[in-house]
């Protein structure tokens, strides 16, 4: 069997709001039992110098097994929003791991007013 990890957002969105309820199933088979396993939301930035993560929120997925799916959700906090800079970016994401074995997923989305990703104004 290979070792597989699975997120699925929302009925397949990708753009959100501050306030919202994100809704996702996460699932893995695995080879071999797990001793944990846990969702974490977080954002993080990319671009020029070093970059800023932040853990909002994580799910602890009590008693894993070596094949199952489970429903979570994340309440979605108010920033910061999604940007796609020039010199930096904000992204958010969702991160599935399952240890041992340093077993990971990630999936990214948008958070602002709209659900879209802030873009910077050319002037």
């Amino acid at each position: 069997m290979k070792n597989e990890l699975v997120i699925q957002l929302d009925p397949g969105r990708r753009e959100f709001r501050p306030g919202e309820t994100l809704s996702l199933i996460v699932g893995w088979q695995l080879d071999t039992q797990p001793e944990s396993a846990e969702a974490r939301l977080f954002w993080h930035t990319e671009g020029k110098g070093s970059g800023d993560i932040q853990i909002v929120e994580t799910d602890v997925l009590h008693q894993p097994k070596m094949s199952e799916e489970r429903k979570i959700g994340f309440q979605l906090p108010n920033a910061p929003y999604s940007y796609n800079g020039r010199l930096v970016s904000i992204k958010w994401a969702v991160e599935l791991v399952v240890e041992p074995g340093s077993h990971s997923k990630l999936v990214e989305f948008s958070l602002s007013a709209d659900g879209r990703a802030l873009q910077p104004q050319i002037q």
